[in-house]
């Protein structure tokens, strides 16, 4: 695999992970959720731009990495989010979360594993959509330049 596109899975999954985590607190779970599934391919492709992860976007470049992007975030996501929450839920009642601790208790491993590839196509395709407005705002902004 090119080491660029591995840096580039590697971090989305970090950052997915850091949300999964932020996500347990109640205020902030969400707009971390909100921002996770619709806007996460933005700053990540401005991080990736700046250092050249990234050498030159296009509209097809940006859907994809756009696309990989929300995968990735959200596995990471759904690696730590699901598992924290299931064991939080066994100590405190934690009915913040609007049924993310029942469905943690009930669903067996299978049921699990479909919702978040479910949520992971979601992600992909709002981010892909983000990532591609993000290439035309910026080209937009390099031709006022």
């Amino acid at each position: 695999m090119n080491k660029k596109l591995q840096n580039i899975f590697l971090i989305s999954l970090i950052t997915g992970g850091i949300t999964g985590l932020i996500s347990i607190i109640p205020f902030v779970a969400k707009f971390s959720v909100i921002i996770l599934f619709t806007l996460i391919s933005v700053p990540l492709l401005y991080f990736f731009k700046k250092f050249n992860l990234v050498e030159k976007l296009n509209e097809k470049e940006s859907l994809k990495l756009g696309a990989l992007i929300g995968v990735f975030s959200t596995l990471g996501f759904g690696v730590t989010f699901y598992p924290l929450v299931y064991v939080l839920s066994l100590f405190f009642s934690m009915t913040y979360l609007g049924g993310f601790s029942l469905m943690a208790r009930l669903m067996n491993f299978s049921l699990a594993l479909l919702f978040i590839i479910f949520v992971c196509v979601i992600s992909s395709v709002l981010n892909a959509f983000s990532a591609l407005m993000y290439y035309y705002v910026d080209e937009s902004i390099k031709n006022i330049k």
